[in-house]
């Protein structure tokens, strides 16, 4: 078959020349023929064909690029004060270094060699940290030294071939790396950013040319230095808010009550140590890690001693309690990994030890400081409190606000005559840190006394303590005090003990006083053991009596040759002995009027006894003393005659001789009338 081209020649004549083709690898000939198809009349209408002559174009390079977010996600064009998405405004403590992904992306058809650096923004001081770039090797997004290549010069990056559609070859991901400054300068709060400027090859208006990125077309990441805090509160409350009471975990006996921030122990007397339990959350936005310190101005030999909440001590092998590590790093007992935004409490013990000495309350502040500052100030303290269990019970004193035992010249008291009422002003002192109350009490005194018939025995006397509401030393009324009686912390309470001295006391110097003032609620005892009464003599009637009779009927008349039968009776009625003491018959002037007896009458016998029952001395004319009634001189010659009580028993007579309290000397004395 012959065709005929000049009727159906297609005329459609493609000037050659180059196009534009965004995408199409530069270089790229784009070759055009066109066919036209028909039935061809000069050959019975036989289907016939005709190509066109060929047109080729030659691609030209178009250069684009772009520096974007990883995944293009967000969009860029960001400035450091128009924050990105959340993966690239984050939240860091000094130190920390950072990871950004970032992608190179080329837009156009040719390959592009890119130059990054970086502007950076922020308000921490010397804020240039110079980012290092990696070529993302690995995991995208992640930074795995080894894998990823430090980036040193321009990154080559590939064109997008269309021709292949299920990749896109014109990506190269990278990273960038820096580390947050951790000097002082970091304050929390603090901000900084940066960001990766790409340089490469644009097409504009026909022209190529080499640009960095517009400022309006950059990608800024942002960190803002975090602001470290905690929270540590009694047990099971870290934000303060706390109520209700728990025990001692280490001594049953001890009960702990909570009331806002502050817990408070009540300890038994004796106890030297408490153990609080503490509880610590984190407030922040980031996992974070506390130090317990040392709480500051303890009493003198007050300390402190962290425990896990287990009981054991902290050390150096990391223990980790539900979910929260407990380690002693750089010998500082730590938590660690207590999860942000105070989802999680992490409880501790507190020991508290305080001497046996020890008075008042005892307030510990018990602070924690959070280890990613980057200072030594505590975020957060809480307060933990012991009322020791104390007392002073004494005298009332003129020399000491306090009472002392024995003071005020109260040693021995004197003089506390008979059948009076002794009053020593005492007082009691709460020296412990909370109210209490106490019970006062005292053996009971013994007395000795003097019977009607001379002889002595014991007596004991209750010690009754009555108000003394200020303090002057007099009791305020009769009636006991009313027990236990009520002290506020640091306060005195005065009182009186009375003791009742018998009527018929001997003089003597009582026993030691017993006194003893007990806490109700913790058994806190304080003692005065050294008060003590002095009994001086008395007078129980008329003192010395002497009294005198003639046994006969007719007393007052007798005839010579009779004899006179005198009966002395001498009763010493004073409640103390008198010593020295004789009875004598002689002649001679008295108070009473002129003695004669021996002139007109001739000594005869004489006999005495004592009641109570004494050995008896006789003295004729001055004699020797002797245990005989008997003198050893004729009787006729007898002028004077003495009797005395062998109470010292050396058969003489002296100043150790004495008639007893109570006690009765009778004598019989006969002489004959001339």
């Amino acid at each position: 078959m012959k065709a005929n081209t000049k009727v159906l020649a297609l005329m459609a004549l493609l000037a050659a020349g180059v196009a534009g083709a965004e995408g199409t690898p530069v270089d790229t000939e784009i070759k055009n023929i066109a066919t036209a198809t028909f039935n061809d009349p000069t050959n019975n209408n036989a289907p016939s064909s005709i190509d066109s002559n060929p047109v080729t174009t030659k691609v030209l390079p178009k250069p684009d690029f772009d520096v974007v977010y990883s995944g293009n996600t967000p969009a860029d064009g960001t400035t450091i004060d128009t924050s990105p998405a959340p993966t690239y405004n984050t939240t860091v403590v000094p130190g920390q270094q950072m990871v950004f992904p970032y992608d190179i992306m080329n837009n156009g058809n040719t390959v592009q060699n890119i130059t990054l650096t970086t502007n950076e923004a922020g308000t921490i001081a010397n804020t240039l940290v110079t980012p290092t770039y990696y070529e993302d090797k690995g995991v995208i997004g992640v930074y795995e030294p080894g894998t990823d290549t430090p980036i040193s010069g321009p990154v080559s990056v590939p064109y997008d071939n269309p021709a292949t559609t299920t990749v896109d070859e014109g990506i190269v991901h990278i990273l960038q790396v820096y580390t947050v400054p951790a000097d002082a300068a970091v304050t929390p709060g603090s901000t900084y950013g940066a960001t990766p400027v790409g340089t490469g090859e644009v097409f504009n208006a026909g022209t190529i040319s080499t640009k960095p990125e517009a400022d309006t077309d950059l990608q800024w990441n942002k960190v803002t230095v975090y602001d470290p805090s905690g929270l540590v509160g009694p047990s099971g409350f870290p934000n303060a808010g706390a109520t209700g009471t728990y025990t001692d975990p280490a001594d049953n006996t001890t009960t702990i009550t909570m009331s806002g921030d502050t817990q408070t122990a009540a300890p038994k007397a004796g106890d030297t140590t408490v153990t609080f339990i503490n509880t610590l959350s984190n407030p922040g936005a980031l996992e974070d890690g506390y130090v317990l310190q040392q709480p500051a101005g303890l009493p003198s030999g007050v300390t402190v001693t962290y425990l896990l909440p287990n009981g054991t001590a902290f050390s150096t092998t990391p223990v980790t309690l539900n979910g929260v590590t407990y380690v002693l790093e750089n010998g500082l007992p730590t938590i660690k990994n207590v999860a942000p935004n105070s989802t999680e409490n992490a409880s501790f013990q507190t020991v508290v030890t305080y001497p046996a000495t020890q008075t008042g309350s005892v307030s510990v502040a018990v602070p924690i400081d959070s280890i990613n500052d980057t200072d030594t100030t505590a975020d957060d303290t809480t307060t933990n409190v012991i009322n020791t269990a104390s007392v002073l019970f004494g005298n009332q004193s003129s020399t000491s606000t306090d009472p002392v035992p024995g003071d005020n010249n109260d040693t021995v008291r004197s003089p506390d005559a008979p059948g009076t009422t002794v009053n020593i002003p005492m007082e009691i002192k709460n020296t412990g840190g909370a109210t209490d109350t106490f019970n006062v009490s005292a053996d009971p005194v013994t007395f000795t006394v003097v019977n009607p018939d001379g002889t002595p025995s014991t007596v004991t006397v209750p010690v009754v303590y009555l108000p003394d509401a200020n303090c002057d030393g007099t009791p305020d009324s009769t009636t006991a005090v009313t027990q236990p009686i009520v002290v506020g912390a640091g306060s005195a309470t005065c009182i009186v003990a009375t003791v009742a001295v018998p009527a018929n006391a001997i003089p003597q110097t009582t026993n030691n006083l017993q006194q003893t003032v007990t806490s109700t609620t913790t058994g806190a005892t304080a003692k005065d053991t050294i008060d003590t009464i002095t009994v001086p003599p008395a007078n129980l009637g008329k003192g010395v009596t002497v009294a005198k009779t003639v046994a006969g009927a007719d007393t007052n008349t007798a005839l010579p040759g009779a004899d006179l039968n005198y009966q002395i009776i001498a009763k010493n009625e004073y409640s103390a002995p008198a010593c020295n003491f004789k009875v004598t018959e002689a002649n001679g002037t008295t108070t009473k009027g002129v003695v004669n007896t021996f002139t007109y009458t001739t000594f005869k016998s004489v006999t005495a006894s004592a009641s109570p029952t004494a050995s008896i001395i006789y003295s004729f004319n001055g004699g020797a003393w002797q245990t005989s009634s008997t003198p050893t001189i004729a009787l006729n010659t007898v002028t004077k005659v003495e009797v005395a009580i062998d109470s010292s028993g050396n058969r003489d007579f002296g100043t150790d001789d004495c008639i007893g309290a109570n006690q009765t000397l009778t004598i019989d004395f006969v002489t004959t009338i001339k």
